[in-house]
Order: structure tokens, then C-alpha cells, then sequence
């Protein structure tokens, strides 16, 4: 689920955080970029396939479809061009690794459900707050729940969730840092276990612990794109 955030704060509301150079900038401007970007890929990747060829599009011609879209939507006596929320609306899809670049595929394409499936750390909010932060006073049943319905998503076996989940937990901190009823990070995921069997996914769980930890103003502690790459579901293959 891409939910079209704002390239700067990443924010998916009608609100941006302060400084955030969009700012003013309304929700269907920022979602127009995305689409001006994703519907030539697509279309792109589509035509590309049907002729068995690498379906990679240069930025250069990217640059050039959506500038003639902007063009002849807009107002045909302007100049379409490249504008600045294009290409930070680009990077931010690269970012939510929904974008691949392929020197030999001739640019960039649209990753695959497949290829995505591979990839375990989120990067899109409101889990990717969740994540980097850990939990906070005032959200960790929800921060907790959310993150084990995202390795369910995921693909993650239950032991994979709870060693993801544990190392999570660590690496945060929250579990040194914050009081738990439980005895043990294992005994707290096991009261989560009918979550991930049972496929329940997040709901509103995961919006409402974000913006908890957002309030509290806890630095984050893991940067997902230093992450990015780095593991894979096989790292949390054998029991803690």
C-alpha cells in the first residue's frame, strides 16, 4: 500500500510538518506528481514487455513524457517542463524501493510485488515511523501490534516475527527503556501471536501509534536505508 506521501515530511494527511518545504501544498498536487510518474512507467514497462525488452526508462526520458503531459493537460501555450515536485516525488519512490535502476535495464522501472516481497524494512509511513522510533509511553500495544502485522505482510514465518520483532525492540531500545507488563520480549509476542496467524493487518493501530511517537518528540534509532539491503527474511531464520 503506497499511500502517495509528501516527498519532503512524508506526511499522507492535508497537514506537513514545520519547515517541510510542501508546505501549503495540496494533497491532490502532491498525488498528480506520482501518477504524472508511475502512469509512464507503466505504460512504458507494459510496451517494453510486449517486445521482450528490458523495460527501463532513462530519467531523461522520463523527464520528457511527463513535461509533454504537463504540457497538453495544463495549458497548451505554456512550456511544460520537469518540475521540482516531480523529481523529489521520484526519489521518494526510489526510496519506498518502488523503483528499480538497472544500468543494463536501461533506467529506471517499477519493481515487481516479487521483488518488493524480498525487501522487509518498511518505508513508508505510518510503519516506518514505528519502526525507526520503536514504541513510546501511549502506544506500545499498538506499535508492538503493528509491527507484527507488518512482518506478517511481509511474508515472515512466526519465528522470523519474533526474532525481527525482538531485534526491533533491541535496537530501539523501548524494551530497556520504557515498562513492560511482560516478563520477556518473547512473552509480550506471544500475546501477539493470533495477529500474524490470524492475518489481522494494522487498521488504524499503526496511524495512531506513529503520531503518539511523533508527539513525544523520541529521536529515531534506526535509519531504514542504512538497513535497506542489508538483511533479508533469512536473517531471521533461526530461534533466539
Amino acid at each position: 500500500m503506497f499511500a502517495y506521501p509528501c516527498p519532503d515530511c512524508e506526511s499522507t494527511l492535508a497537514f506537513h510538518e514545520v519547515g517541510c518545504s510542501y508546505e501549503g501544498t495540496p494533497r491532490h498536487e502532491i498525488e498528480k506528481a506520482y501518477i504524472d510518474i508511475l502512469s509512464h512507467l507503466i505504460a512504458h514497462s507494459a510496451v517494453m514487455d510486449m517486445h521482450e525488452a528490458p523495460p527501463g526508462m532513462s530519467f531523461k526520458m522520463l523527464a520528457s513524457k511527463v513535461s509533454r503531459t504537463l504540457r497538453n493537460l495544463d495549458d497548451p501555450e505554456k512550456k511544460g517542463e520537469w518540475k521540482s515536485i516531480h523529481e523529489d516525488c521520484l526519489h521518494a519512490l526510489k526510496r519506498a524501493n518502488r523503483l528499480g535502476e538497472r544500468e543494463e535495464m536501461a533506467g529506471l522501472y517499477l519493481k515487481s510485488p516479487e521483488e518488493r516481497s524480498h525487501d522487509i524494512i518498511p518505508t513508508f509511513e505510518p510503519i516506518k515511523t514505528i519502526y525507526e522510533t520503536g514504541p513510546v509511553d501511549g502506544c506500545k500495544d499498538y506499535a508492538v501490534y503493528s509491527m507484527v502485522s507488518w512482518c506478517e505482510l511481509v511474508g515472515l514465518g512466526w519465528t522470523q516475527t519474533v526474532n525481527f520483532c525482538t531485534e526491533w525492540l533491541e535496537e530501539t531500545n523501548a524494551w530497556d527503556e520504557l515498562s513492560w507488563g511482560e516478563s520477556s520480549i518473547r512473552q509480550l509476542l506471544r500475546g501477539k501471536k493470533h495477529v500474524h496467524k490470524k492475518g489481522l493487518g494494522w487498521g488504524e493501530y499503526a496511524d495512531v501509534a506513529a503520531k503518539t511517537i511523533r508527539a513525544s518528540k523520541r529521536e529515531p534509532r534506526i535509519n531504514v536505508y542504512d538497513k535497506l539491503g542489508s538483511v533479508s527474511a533469512d536473517d531471521y531464520d533461526e530461534p533466539n
